[in-house]
């Protein structure tokens, strides 16, 4: 979650709709990566 709301306040993407190809610009790594950190982040919001 961390990594995430980090990545994009650092990218200002605060006001943007993220699709998972952004996502993959931004948080990059593979895809499960980027799978594992999502999942992390709503189960913990």
């Amino acid at each position: 979650m961390q990594t995430l709301t980090k990545c994009i306040i650092t990218t200002n993407l605060r006001e943007f709709i993220l699709n998972e190809s952004l996502l993959a610009r931004i948080l990059g790594g593979s895809a499960q990566r980027r799978y594992n950190l999502i999942t992390h982040a709503l189960m913990h919001n």
